[in-house]
């Protein structure tokens, strides 16, 4: 309810309440009292009344001028505690200079707001605040306005002093950019990110949080910069490292950098890239001796890599791999060790995606051959990879890489080369075939010219092979159905065997007429192999088996043949040293000693030892022991192993004679592991339990399976 209402009401309570006094005083004191009190109680009544109602208006009226001072020095108050904090932020964030509005705020604080009633009050750094509202009474409002101006000037002020220091800041980043391009850091795609930025900077904005925003961004992108440079530069000292260069200094340096990378102050990252530049200095000093040798490493490995692949593999890594090529023999001083440097760490990855490649194409074409119903023989044959190709792809070592690349590739590509004409020939045989019955129906043979397509023996071998009605003649490589075989055909079965009359699985059985090889088939796990579709006449017969020795034979054929042939295995000095024992010879001298060194440390030595790191390690083996009667080289898994016999023998003789009971059966493998100077293979050691039971009767009772080993009673 309204004040005017409330008084009206009171008003009128209090004249009713008057002259019902009035009344009552007529009705019990009669007429002369209640006139007198009408005539005069109640004027003076009214005028006792209307003194106090006026002495409350004037001491309650409200004075708009004091609620707006009020107002006002609570908005100064506000914006002086938010100019000092924004003053401070920048100057600790970011480095902005700030100490005339520093000044300011002092003055401010100490002279101006206590005259306009507000006390300020600084703590740690932080200003507080309260109101003196006696003080702001009696203050005038062009004070408080003159105040207020005070302060929206000095805002004023820090708000260009942040849009010049923007500008400041990202002149400073590019210059320092140009630095560390000039000194041979790579500092693309982030600079030119940091560009663009710049770029876009709006120079009319003096927004506080703008700038602040845009500080924030630019500062960032260089961050990266500078964080991927010195990862750049570790890369480098891990290098001069290998090199058993001291890089102790270097080292302090880069943890003193890693620091500054966390500041947003554009003066820290000043020393920062100072810092960089002594390293890549430094970096180029220390390993200046050894920048040509480095050099050729690395086109030596990039060489050998396009070598293996030239003419067969042609991508874009091969083409990255050229370009990496041309870069580095570019590069012809110290100086330029650090960009060197950037290309060794793109070498294996590179080389890597080929052999992916080359991998995943073999796996496809000989998934389409095993799901086709072709004969096996159709089957090209390969050796597994599998093992080769994940070590190849754990490979680091740039030096150790090509060797590796090369040996798996040079297996790898011709399987490819042949599974994919397969499955070429898989992929297109129905067409074929539909055109090679119309031909047979419509005159009864087709020769190879008339079919007039790539690899037509292939096609007619396999149409002859799913016709059982047509024969492939490859001599007169001619197909035709049963009613046109003028001529009787002949068949030559052979068996190869080994020195121990064991059949030889997986050996190459080829026919030659007039040198050239009209039949090729591959000998089964019984050593067997038919070679069919043959016409009279003279052959040459050719079988061949990797470690073995070749063998030939020539055959007259006017019937169906069965022959059987002995391979001879090549002598292991043949097969290790390759023509090369002559001059290995002289290699030997010098390894001699380490040989025997390890010898009579291990009881045994492998091919792979890291101290006998060239191409014929198994060689020099075999050549040594030759040499040392009482040394035995023998294969071990996919190496060589040289094992001392008589340090050996007598330790299986002690493991036979306290390890092995009566009737208890113990697996060779599990029971000689641990035991024996020699990881040797469990035929060996068979091969030496069987010659100590030749020689003394002792071990006669001893016997043994492929597995396990027992005694008898």
């Amino acid at each position: 309810m309204k004040m005017e209402t409330k008084n009206n009401l009171k008003i009128i309570l209090i004249i009713v309440g008057l002259f019902s006094v009035s009344v009552i005083l007529f009705l019990f004191k009669g007429y002369e009292t209640a006139l007198y009190y009408t005539i005069i109680g109640i004027p003076l009544f009214f005028i006792a009344f209307a003194y106090q109602y006026i002495k409350q208006l004037r001491t309650s009226r409200h004075d708009p001028g004091l609620t707006l001072k009020a107002q006002e020095t609570e908005k100064i108050a506000y914006d002086f505690k938010n100019l000092h904090s924004v003053a401070r932020d920048i100057n600790r964030t970011y480095g902005l200079q700030v100490d005339d509005i520093d000044e300011a705020i002092k003055t401010l604080a100490n002279k101006e707001l206590p005259l306009i009633g507000i006390n300020a009050v600084e703590t740690d750094g932080t200003y507080t605040t309260n109101l003196n509202e006696i003080s702001i009474q009696k203050i005038d409002l062009d004070t408080i306005d003159n105040v207020a101006k005070n302060i929206n000037s000095m805002d004023n002020h820090l708000k260009n002093k942040i849009k010049d220091f923007t500008d400041i800041v990202s002149k400073a980043y590019l210059s320092y950019i140009n630095t560390l391009k000039s000194a041979g850091y790579t500092v693309d795609p982030s600079a030119s990110r940091l560009q663009a930025e710049i770029n876009n900077k709006s120079l009319e904005t003096n927004s506080i949080i703008e700038n602040a925003r845009y500080l924030d961004n630019i500062t960032s992108i260089f961050r990266d910069i500078v964080s991927s440079c010195l990862t750049e530069a570790k890369q480098w000292k891990q290098k001069a490292k290998e090199l058993g260069k001291d890089v102790s200094s270097i080292e302090r340096e880069m943890n003193s950098i890693e620091e500054i990378i966390q500041s947003k102050n554009y003066r820290d990252f000043e020393k920062g890239i100072a810092s960089l530049t002594r390293i890549k200095n430094s970096l180029e000093s220390i390993a200046g001796g050894d920048f040509s040798a480095y050099k050729t490493d690395l086109l030596s490995a990039i060489g050998k890599i396009l070598a293996t692949v030239e003419g067969k593999i042609d991508n874009d890594y091969t083409q990255k791999l050229l370009i990496l090529e041309e870069r580095a023999k570019r590069f012809e001083s110290a100086s330029k060790i650090g960009e060197l440097q950037q290309i060794e760490p793109q070498i294996i990855p590179t080389a890597n995606e080929i052999v992916k490649e080359v991998y995943t194409t073999l796996k496809n074409n000989e998934t389409t051959i095993k799901q086709a119903n072709f004969p096996q023989r159709f089957y090209p044959e390969r050796q597994p990879v599998e093992k080769e190709y994940d070590e190849l792809l754990n490979e680091t070592k740039v030096k150790a890489y090509p060797e590796k690349f090369s040996s798996l590739l040079k297996i790898m590509i011709p399987i490819m080369e042949k599974s994919g004409l397969k499955a070429k020939i898989i992929g297109i045989y129905s067409k074929i075939e539909n055109k090679i019955k119309s031909e047979l129906d419509a005159k009864g043979k087709v020769t190879v010219a008339e079919l007039k397509v790539k690899n037509p023996e292939e096609f007619m071998e396999l149409y002859s092979y799913f016709h059982p009605d047509a024969l492939y003649d490859s001599f007169q490589k001619i197909l035709t159905t049963s009613l046109q075989v003028a001529r009787k055909l002949y068949k030559v079965s052979v068996r190869v065997l080994n020195k121990d009359n064991l059949p030889l699985n997986g050996a190459e059985v080829s026919l030659k007429l007039d040198d050239k090889i009209i039949k090729k088939e591959v000998s089964d796990n019984g050593g067997n192999a038919i070679l069919m579709g043959l016409s009279k006449g003279s052959y040459k017969l050719l079988i061949k088996q990797k470690g073995h020795k070749s063998q030939s034979k020539e055959i007259e054929l006017d019937n169906d043949l069965s022959i059987e042939l002995k391979l001879k295995e090549v002598p292991l000095g043949e097969k290790l040293c390759q023509d090369k024992e002559e001059s290995l010879q002289k290699s030997l001298v010098k390894f001699k000693d380490i040989i025997q060194k390890e010898i009579d440390s291990k009881k045994f030595i492998l091919s792979t030892y890291d101290r006998l790191k060239v191409e014929y390690s198994p060689c020099l083996l075999y050549l040594w022991s030759k040499d040392n009667e009482k040394f035995k080289i023998i294969k071990y898994r996919k190496d060589y192993m040289v094992y001392d016999v008589d340090a050996l023998r007598k330790e299986i003789e002690t493991l036979l004679e306290e390890n092995i009971e009566v009737g208890k059966k113990e697996k060779i493998q599990e029971l000689t592991e641990g035991y024996l100077s020699a990881p040797l293979p469990v035929e060996e050691i068979i091969a030496i339990i069987e010659g100590l039971k030749k020689e003394y009767d002792y071990y006669k009772n001893i016997e043994y399976d492929s597995k396990l080993i027992w005694k008898n009673s």
